[in-house]
Protein backbone atom coordinates (compact mmCIF):
# COMPACT_ATOMS: atom_id res chain seq x y z
CA UNK A 1 0.00 0.00 0.00
CA UNK A 2 1.38 3.46 -0.84
CA UNK A 3 1.67 6.15 1.97
CA UNK A 4 2.40 9.43 2.22
CA UNK A 5 5.52 9.11 4.54
CA UNK A 6 5.48 13.05 4.30
CA UNK A 7 2.76 12.74 6.58
CA UNK A 8 3.30 10.15 9.16
CA UNK A 9 5.04 12.55 11.67
CA UNK A 10 1.54 14.04 12.08
CA UNK A 11 -0.25 11.08 12.57
CA UNK A 12 2.08 9.83 15.01
CA UNK A 13 2.01 13.49 16.63
CA UNK A 14 -2.13 12.70 16.28
CA UNK A 15 -1.65 9.42 17.87
CA UNK A 16 0.05 10.67 21.23
CA UNK A 17 -2.60 13.65 21.47
CA UNK A 18 -5.35 10.68 21.33
CA UNK A 19 -3.84 9.21 24.42
CA UNK A 20 -3.55 12.21 25.91
CA UNK A 21 -6.78 12.79 25.64
CA UNK A 22 -8.37 9.17 26.32
CA UNK A 23 -6.30 9.45 29.66
CA UNK A 24 -8.60 12.94 30.75
CA UNK A 25 -11.19 11.27 29.13
CA UNK A 26 -11.24 8.67 31.10
CA UNK A 27 -10.02 9.98 33.93
CA UNK A 28 -13.54 11.72 34.18
CA UNK A 29 -15.52 8.88 33.00
CA UNK A 30 -14.31 6.88 36.08
CA UNK A 31 -15.16 9.83 38.27
CA UNK A 32 -18.73 9.76 36.70
CA UNK A 33 -19.10 5.90 36.90
CA UNK A 34 -18.90 6.68 41.11
CA UNK A 35 -21.79 8.82 40.86
CA UNK A 36 -23.66 6.69 38.15
CA UNK A 37 -26.78 7.53 36.38
CA UNK A 38 -29.36 9.22 38.21
CA UNK A 39 -32.48 10.90 38.09
CA UNK A 40 -31.60 14.01 39.81
CA UNK A 41 -27.70 15.41 40.46
CA UNK A 42 -25.86 17.68 42.87
CA UNK A 43 -24.33 20.65 41.71
CA UNK A 44 -20.68 18.72 42.69
CA UNK A 45 -22.09 15.86 40.22
CA UNK A 46 -23.16 18.01 37.80
CA UNK A 47 -19.85 19.51 37.25
CA UNK A 48 -18.07 16.16 36.67
CA UNK A 49 -20.77 15.53 34.28
CA UNK A 50 -20.29 18.67 32.77
CA UNK A 51 -16.28 18.18 32.56
CA UNK A 52 -16.82 14.45 31.14
CA UNK A 53 -19.08 15.95 28.16
CA UNK A 54 -16.46 18.73 27.52
CA UNK A 55 -13.72 15.50 27.12
CA UNK A 56 -15.91 13.57 25.70
CA UNK A 57 -16.60 16.19 22.62
CA UNK A 58 -13.08 17.14 22.65
CA UNK A 59 -12.37 14.13 22.26
CA UNK A 60 -14.79 13.01 19.55
CA UNK A 61 -14.23 15.73 17.66
CA UNK A 62 -10.04 15.63 17.36
CA UNK A 63 -11.09 11.81 16.46
CA UNK A 64 -12.75 12.12 13.30
CA UNK A 65 -11.85 15.83 12.35
CA UNK A 66 -8.27 15.37 12.77
CA UNK A 67 -6.89 12.16 13.37
CA UNK A 68 -9.32 10.15 10.48
CA UNK A 69 -8.58 12.56 7.96
CA UNK A 70 -4.57 12.45 8.67
CA UNK A 71 -5.07 8.93 8.28
CA UNK A 72 -6.51 9.61 4.89
CA UNK A 73 -4.29 11.79 3.69
CA UNK A 74 -1.35 9.00 4.90
CA UNK A 75 -3.22 6.44 2.98
CA UNK A 76 -3.35 8.52 0.08
CA UNK A 77 -7.18 8.26 0.64
CA UNK A 78 -9.64 11.19 -1.08
CA UNK A 79 -10.56 13.86 1.54
CA UNK A 80 -14.35 14.35 1.70
CA UNK A 81 -16.67 15.13 4.23
CA UNK A 82 -18.15 14.19 7.45
CA UNK A 83 -19.86 10.92 6.11
CA UNK A 84 -17.19 9.88 3.95
CA UNK A 85 -14.91 9.87 6.89
CA UNK A 86 -16.96 7.91 8.84
CA UNK A 87 -17.50 5.69 5.97
CA UNK A 88 -14.18 4.99 5.88
CA UNK A 89 -13.27 4.42 9.64
CA UNK A 90 -16.17 1.44 8.83
CA UNK A 91 -14.29 -0.01 6.00
CA UNK A 92 -10.52 0.16 8.01
CA UNK A 93 -12.50 -2.40 10.75
CA UNK A 94 -12.08 0.75 13.64
CA UNK A 95 -16.07 0.31 13.79
CA UNK A 96 -19.12 -1.48 12.48
CA UNK A 97 -21.02 0.57 11.33
CA UNK A 98 -20.91 4.68 11.11
CA UNK A 99 -24.46 4.65 12.85
CA UNK A 100 -22.82 5.49 16.08
CA UNK A 101 -20.38 7.50 15.39
CA UNK A 102 -22.78 9.70 13.89
CA UNK A 103 -25.55 9.61 17.20
CA UNK A 104 -21.76 10.69 18.98
CA UNK A 105 -21.21 13.72 17.18
CA UNK A 106 -24.93 14.53 17.00
CA UNK A 107 -24.78 14.10 20.71
CA UNK A 108 -21.58 16.39 21.06
CA UNK A 109 -23.22 18.78 18.88
CA UNK A 110 -26.47 18.87 21.11
CA UNK A 111 -23.82 19.68 23.93
CA UNK A 112 -22.69 22.78 22.44
CA UNK A 113 -26.32 23.95 22.14
CA UNK A 114 -28.07 23.01 25.02
CA UNK A 115 -28.34 25.83 27.92
CA UNK A 116 -31.03 24.43 29.81
CA UNK A 117 -30.12 22.30 32.63
CA UNK A 118 -32.83 19.85 32.72
CA UNK A 119 -32.25 18.42 28.86
CA UNK A 120 -28.41 19.02 30.01
CA UNK A 121 -29.04 16.18 32.57
CA UNK A 122 -30.61 13.87 30.19
CA UNK A 123 -27.63 14.44 27.56
CA UNK A 124 -24.89 14.06 29.95
CA UNK A 125 -26.58 10.18 30.75
CA UNK A 126 -26.19 9.49 27.05
CA UNK A 127 -22.42 10.74 27.22
CA UNK A 128 -21.91 8.49 29.95
CA UNK A 129 -22.97 5.80 28.03
CA UNK A 130 -21.31 6.36 25.23
CA UNK A 131 -18.01 7.24 26.03
CA UNK A 132 -17.02 3.41 26.92
CA UNK A 133 -17.86 3.19 23.47
CA UNK A 134 -16.13 5.60 22.21
CA UNK A 135 -12.76 4.58 24.36
CA UNK A 136 -13.49 1.37 22.59
CA UNK A 137 -13.43 3.37 19.01
CA UNK A 138 -10.05 4.94 20.47
CA UNK A 139 -8.21 1.77 21.35
CA UNK A 140 -9.26 -0.09 17.74
CA UNK A 141 -7.82 3.03 16.05
CA UNK A 142 -4.70 2.85 17.68
CA UNK A 143 -4.22 -1.04 16.90
CA UNK A 144 -5.09 -0.03 13.57
CA UNK A 145 -2.41 2.20 13.06
CA UNK A 146 -0.40 -0.18 14.96
CA UNK A 147 -0.80 -2.81 12.08
CA UNK A 148 -0.26 -0.34 9.73
CA UNK A 149 2.93 0.27 11.17
CA UNK A 150 2.14 4.32 11.54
Amino acid sequence: MKKNTEYLPILKQDLKDLDALKKNLEHSYHLCVKIGVKNKYADEELDLFENLATRFSRTLSFLINRLFKNLDIVELEDEGLLLEVLEKSRKRGIVETIDELKEMKILSDDLLQEYITKNLETLYKEVFIYTSNLLDIIETTKNYCKVKQY
